[in-house]
């Protein structure tokens, strides 16, 4: 029986391992090494949990809500014993550059994606893939591929003119 549980294992995660450590790279700073991490946890949370867990929802489904609890507790811990500012630094951080609060706000439209969107657009624009690789990596046809990476050039042109034009201005807060 344990090589049994050992194989299922090892296919669930070599089917699921790299999609869902994107995920979590998509969504947190980008540092690779913290995302293989939270993706290791979460495989291990949904194999340690197997036999409580419903059939409602495809393993994919299950390892990226676990990510998103995880994700949604560790912001919630990050404010926890936090000092008050000092008056230099709030004043330092009101001078954010022009450039900074651009990056701030690119970043901020980019999240506005909707999710297929954004990791396939992530994709090619952060890591570097080939519409090939998108492709192969997230199992959809390059002409899929293709059409989402035009739908994310419109809805970010949408999104940064109502930015522009002050319609759906986000608040930037420094780091």
């Amino acid at each position: 029986m344990a090589v049994m549980d050992s194989i299922a294992y090892r296919a669930l995660f070599e089917r699921h391992y790299l999609r869902v450590c994107n995920y979590v790279d998509v969504r947190t700073s980008g540092d690779w090494e913290a995302s293989q991490e939270i993706a290791r946890k979460a495989f291990a949370s949904l194999w340690n949990d197997r036999d409580s867990i419903p059939f409602d929802r495809a393993p994919l489904s299950y390892l990226l809500h676990l990510v998103r609890q995880m994700l949604s507790c560790e912001m919630c811990t990050e404010g926890v014993g936090v000092e008050q500012e000092s008056d230099d630094k709030v004043d330092m951080e009101e001078n954010v550059s022009s450039e900074h609060a651009n990056m701030q706000r690119l970043i901020w439209a980019v999240n506005q994606l909707e999710p297929q969107v954004r990791e396939i657009f992530l994709l090619r624009k952060q890591k570097g893939f080939s519409n090939q690789e998108i492709a192969e990596f997230v199992d959809i046809s390059i002409q899929v591929v293709e059409d989402l990476l035009g739908e994310a050039l419109i809805q970010l042109r949408s999104i940064l003119n109502d930015v522009i034009s002050n319609k759906n201005m986000p608040v930037i807060s420094p780091n």
